[in-house]
């Protein structure tokens, strides 16, 4: 199974937010009560911070980009609006990925031949984009560990 080598935006804006007095910035005066749309595609796509901003390459928030934070870039919003709640939402994430992962091995539907049915990604657009529903098979890796994520998960 390859990797999409192209990136896909999950949102193309981000909330507007409105100015609570006037401001100068690089020159444009900007009154009370300006609407700004933060543009998430356009910051997650800047070839002055990324050398090929189009692949799929999320090494380039490891390396290249070192003290460019992705996440300060729109998914959890901006400045004082930052959510709360996001590193609750990245552990979980990080948490239920892992543990499916540690139980499940997840593979490619097969063809009547026994061959892996690898498509494209498809995705709908809308506010924001999100994968079109497909299948695949989650295969128990062991009884032992999906009864020990039974057990732990009374404990949450």
């Amino acid at each position: 199974m390859t990797l999409p080598s192209k990136v896909i935006t999950y949102a193309y804006i981000a909330v507007a937010h409105q100015s609570q007095e006037a401001d100068v910035y690089k020159g444009y005066y900007f009154p009370s009560g300006t609407t700004f749309v933060p543009n998430v595609h356009g910051a997650f796509h800047d070839e002055s911070k990324f050398s090929e901003p189009f692949r799929f390459n999320p090494e380039r928030f490891l390396s290249e980009n070192a003290d460019f934070d992705p996440f300060s870039m729109g998914g959890f919003g901006y400045g004082r609006r930052t959510c709360p709640g996001r590193y609750v939402a990245l552990s979980s994430s990080w948490l239920a990925i892992s543990r499916m992962l540690a139980v499940f091995n997840i593979l490619p539907t097969q063809d009547e031949n026994g061959k892996a049915k690898v498509t494209p990604p498809e995705f709908i657009s809308g506010l924001v984009v999100h994968p079109a529903p497909f299948e695949v098979i989650f295969n128990l890796r062991s009884e032992k560990f999906f009864e020990m994520i039974q057990e732990d998960n009374g404990n949450l």
